[in-house]
């Protein structure tokens, strides 16, 4: 079980998503394992000051006075900890670190749990901030993790002190790494033919006893019924346990969230840059810079065609609704 975090500080509002039911059966190597998706927020309103009025009768969102919630609630269901987050512009950012969200994504796999998990940086928020689907993708995500420095800073803010960055091109490698020994079985989608051929060396060459059981590269353009049937086909016949999708935001969170009930997979796991990055395409950002929060600019600096309109738009945007948020003239209800 995690270490339950200090209170959150007033102006960013807390929530907590609970473990999913399970439903069904899966054969695979001799033993059962369960399978099924279901994914529910419990509403932290029914605690704040004005009482189980704040709740819809069906529990659903309320909007709340963020100033109103000065504490944080730990729930515990069918034995397991439930896991925290703290509201960014309408965005359940979870408050974890690497270690927890290994151990989180690793948990899921033993107990044949399915869920997928939206990697999740200021773009992210933003994209999610103008479409209402997208939030709502976000928000049934089973773990929406901190991608790049400002989303960590702000978990620290709400009181999550052991809270820190989790990105994908970090969180790729240590999944590897740890699924060695584990019959963790792992799925490529995403990318060029030419880069997955890179990627799955690159990957095989950090973590030699990994298990890569599928690859598939999808056309850039939108796929037919039967295309996509015969990818779902494809990935649950090589029966893998976690599948990596490298579509970029926000693709990738849409085709998780769409395919999560048809794959039998226990996570799915949206990367993006992870794959250009670990295939050799792109350069990382130099490590002094990765803490800073400034990382966006090598990015920048590297794709200045694709990359300028989303950074020099979004994230002084998101300045300013941050600052609003915690004040109190912007109150967004998950």
């Amino acid at each position: 079980m995690h270490r339950v975090p200090r209170g959150p500080a007033p102006g960013l509002f807390i929530k907590a998503a609970s473990d999913v039911d399970l439903k069904g059966v899966r054969q695979r190597d001799g033993h059962q394992r369960r399978n099924g998706y279901h994914n529910e927020f419990t509403n932290f309103n029914k605690w704040d000051q004005r009482g189980p009025a704040a709740v819809d009768d069906h529990g659903g969102d309320v909007t709340c006075g963020c100033a109103d919630l000065n504490r944080h609630v730990s729930i515990e269901k069918k034995g397991f900890a439930m896991m925290s987050r703290a509201n960014v512009l309408g965005v359940g950012v979870s408050a974890v670190n690497m270690e927890q969200a290994l151990t989180t994504i690793f948990g899921w796999i033993d107990r044949a749990e399915r869920h997928y998990v939206c990697v999740t940086g200021v773009h992210g928020v933003m994209e999610s901030y103008r479409s209402k689907d997208l939030r709502r993708i976000h928000n049934e995500a089973g773990m929406v993790t901190p991608d790049g420095m400002p989303l960590a800073w702000l978990l620290k803010l709400a009181g999550f002190r052991d809270s820190d960055r989790v990105c994908g091109p970090e969180l790729m490698p240590l999944v590897f790494k740890q699924s060695q020994g584990r019959d963790v079985r792992h799925f490529l989608y995403g990318g060029s033919p030419e880069a997955l051929v890179r990627l799955r060396e690159n990957l095989l060459r950090m973590a030699p006893d990994a298990n890569i059981v599928g690859t598939h590269s999808p056309p850039y353009r939108p796929l037919t019924l039967d295309e996509d049937a015969r990818i779902v086909d494809e990935i649950n016949a090589s029966d893998a346990d976690i599948v990596w999708v490298g579509l970029s935001t926000p693709k990738q969170e849409r085709w998780m969230a769409e395919h999560r009930a048809a794959l039998s997979a226990s996570v799915l796991i949206g990367v993006g840059a992870a794959f250009d990055i670990h295939s050799g395409l792109i350069d990382r950002a130099p490590g002094f810079l990765r803490r800073t929060g400034f990382e966006w600019t090598y990015r920048l600096f590297l794709e200045p065609r694709r990359l300028w309109r989303r950074y020099l738009s979004s994230n002084p945007f998101f300045v300013a609704l941050v600052v609003m948020q915690k004040v109190g003239l912007y109150r967004p209800s998950i």
